[in-house]
């Protein structure tokens, strides 16, 4: 039996972009699995995972709730 690793990259480009996102460099989230979401993590269940500042905008971008998570002007 031959086992194969490919980096996260290779899995990320292979999966349907509309259902997983990465979200920091060691991550790959399915976006149903998503249960909270802050500028700073995720939850999905019995995990909360970091979003990594490099991947912020596609993530936001991504799921569109940029504007749900800006802090309101004084």
């Amino acid at each position: 039996m031959a086992l194969y690793f490919y980096s996260i990259s290779y899995y990320a480009e292979q999966l349907p972009a509309e259902q997983f996102i990465r979200i920091y460099r060691s991550y790959l989230v399915a976006v149903t699995k998503i249960n909270v979401l802050t500028e700073s993590h995720l939850e999905v269940p019995g995990q909360t995972l970091p979003i990594g500042r490099k991947y912020q905008n596609q993530v936001f971008g991504q799921l569109k709730v940029r504007h749900l998570l800006r802090s309101p002007q004084a």
